[in-house]
């Protein structure tokens, strides 16, 4: 008998076989000599069917919730990589969470606490690489209504009346005061004497970043990212040589810890280091970029939230360590926000002038009247918009210069 082996993503940590079969059974209302052989991985299982019920199983199987998750369910090709057949079910994945937000966001947008309306502009200030500051307030000076609106969250800005074409900016709130709602806009803010409407919106930005990075290590080839793809599925080993330790910068650590920085020095690919609360990770990871640094090593520190990424900040600037910390203002913690690429940006004696051209630029799209109904020359329209952009193009350009003498 001719046989298929189907893919499923993601499978929920602790997972057995026999729960798996038994959750199989019922979902694809199937009799347990239906499935062959289960081989798990970390996330993923396959399985082996009879090929007349495979079309059949992922139907059904697809879509399906195991304990609570959204199961994504593939039958593999002759020749087909389980690794490849995973990267797109991810994606898969990662639509249907799509999917979610929109469709959560649709509802949650007439429910109260999820926008702000008839709010007024009441400063307007030019961020780094184009991005513009709005400080919106009450029509009348109030203080805000209570809202879902804080710091970090991806918000929608439009005019309370919009024009034809006319398109909510993008932004993500920075601060918010009892009266003052900060919002730092990626695309053009509405004119001075509108009053706006800011809602939720779905995280889009993070998500094209997360599709683009799948897209990215499922094609990789012959490359160093196809190594570290390969090394994480087990498909080739990792390397490493030998570091002998100088002086530690923490004379506390102690004999696991120390083994485990030997260990992650010594690392040529990947290393990690695991270990339950309390055993002193974080402090394990600090001397570890600490003794990377030491050794004339740049090191680019990320972690799965902005909180842990701060944690760990935290204990570099103690140790009077060259930091910058990378991501929007609104999602690092206050007390390090002066240690921020958009705060030593602010800071750089070239910045004034972009910031000047910034405005400028501003001005010529306002006087273009994106904003405004006044009627203007035939051609003026155009030409100040192609002014404007180019003059977008020479902040930015400055920007990058500032950015990059920072990060030296």
């Amino acid at each position: 008998m001719e046989h298929r082996t189907l893919l499923l993503v993601p499978i929920p940590k602790g997972t057995t076989p026999s729960f798996m079969l038994r959750w199989l059974c019922e979902t694809a209302r199937l009799e347990a000599s239906a499935f062959g052989r289960f081989v798990f991985s970390p996330g993923q299982v396959a399985v082996q069917v009879a090929a007349d019920i495979s079309a059949k199983v992922t139907e059904r199987v697809s879509g399906a919730l195991l304990a609570g998750v959204r199961i994504a369910c593939r039958a593999m090709a002759e020749g087909d990589q389980p690794d490849a057949a995973r990267f797109a079910l991810l994606k898969e994945c990662l639509d249907w969470e799509a999917e979610e937000e929109a469709r959560r966001g649709a509802m949650g947008t007439a429910r109260e606490g999820d926008a702000l309306t008839r709010l007024r502009i009441v400063d307007e200030t030019p961020g780094l690489w184009g991005r513009t500051l709005l400080t919106l307030g009450t029509e009348r000076g109030a203080d805000l209504p209570w809202s879902r609106l804080d710091p970090g969250l991806p918000v929608l800005v439009a005019t309370i009346v919009q024009g034809d074409g006319e398109t909510p900016a993008r932004g993500v709130v920075v601060s918010r005061s009892a009266s003052r709602l900060v919002v730092a806009l990626d695309d053009d803010p509405p004119d001075d004497g509108s009053l706006v409407r800011v809602s939720k919106a779905p995280d889009e930005v993070s998500r094209k970043r997360q599709q683009g990075a799948l897209e990215r290590v499922a094609s990789a080839f012959d490359d160093r990212l196809a190594c570290l793809r390969d090394i994480a599925a087990g498909l080739m080993e990792a390397e490493s040589a030998e570091w002998l330790p100088g002086e530690w910068v923490n004379s506390g650590l102690n004999d696991s810890q120390k083994e485990a920085i030997v260990m992650a020095m010594s690392a040529r690919d990947i290393a990690l280091i695991h270990g339950p609360p309390g055993t002193g990770k974080t402090t394990t990871l600090l001397e570890v970029v600490l003794q990377a640094v030491r050794r004339g090593q740049h090191v680019l520190v990320t972690a799965p939230s902005n909180l842990a990424v701060d944690h760990l900040l935290e204990g570099l600037v103690r140790h009077g360590l060259h930091a910058v910390r990378l991501g929007h203002p609104a999602r690092i913690h206050e007390d390090l926000r002066s240690v921020s690429l958009d705060s030593l940006v602010d800071k750089h004696p070239d910045t004034r002038e972009s910031r000047r051209i910034t405005k400028q630029a501003r001005a010529l799209f306002r006087k273009a009247g994106k904003w405004t109904r006044g009627k203007p020359e035939p051609g003026e329209r155009q030409a100040d918009r192609v002014a404007a952009r180019q003059l977008f193009a020479d902040a930015r350009a400055l920007d990058d210069q500032v950015v990059a003498a920072i990060r030296q």
